[in-house]
């Protein structure tokens, strides 16, 4: 989440670590909606009720506002962000959902990977018309055992291998169910020390590459 700090509308916190104590509670609070938004839409997507509300959403534009949701802990972080996506590409797709897919695996990639690292987002037009949406690191990878937890409701791989602090262990399993809700197939690839690459394979019927024409 961004970071925020206390408003001085009243003049300056004082003793100082105050200051500190509004930021811990301020962070903690957005952990909790974070979690409780999560719960929520697993439940609406496991019972069923998670509707899309489909449009023609240019890719550069959801990447860009992506980017902009995880840029501080990236900072924090030392870590380069990139996108690579053309600015013609255009995808029928549910915006709020492709944003959550994308802002899900920012995340985790932020998490899992060293100062210095590069996360970066692409979008690549196969060669039958579909495309590949998704999300590549160059952070510590996974074991398929660790791919297997991850991708389980609440599980998280070992926290000791973390470079921030755990999540909630759905960001994953959201990620695959709102793919596959597009009738996307999902995509995982990720070895130890070798980073990690998550994308949907979206259908060509609902990829343009030419803006104007959707």
């Amino acid at each position: 989440m961004p970071q925020r700090r206390a408003s001085r509308s009243f003049g300056a916190i004082s003793p100082g670590r105050y200051e500190d104590y509004i930021e811990d509670i301020y962070k903690s609070g957005e952990h909790l909606l974070s979690l409780i938004n999560d719960v929520l839409d697993m439940a609406k997507i496991e019972s069923g009720k998670f509707e899309l509300t489909c449009a023609t959403l240019y890719l550069a534009q959801v990447a860009e506002h992506a980017l902009l949701f995880v840029a501080p802990q990236a900072q924090t972080a030392q870590l380069n962000l990139e996108a690579k996506i053309a600015a013609e590409l255009s995808l029928v797709a549910d915006e709020r959902a492709i944003r959550q897919i994308l802002t899900n695996l920012l995340s985790n990639a932020v998490k899992f990977t060293k100062p210095g690292g590069t996360v970066r987002i692409f979008a690549e037009p196969m060669a039958e018309g579909q495309l590949a949406l998704g999300v590549e690191d160059t952070g510590i990878g996974m074991t398929p055992a660790g791919i297997a937890v991850a991708l389980e409701p609440f599980g998280q791989v070992n926290s000791d291998l973390t470079v921030e602090g755990a999540g909630t262990g759905l960001g994953l399993p959201i990620v695959k169910s709102l793919i596959e809700a597009h009738g996307a197939a999902f995509h995982i690839e990720s070895a130890p020390g070798k980073g990690t690459r998550v994308w949907g394979e979206f259908p060509a019927r609902d990829v343009n590459v030419k803006r104007g024409a959707a």
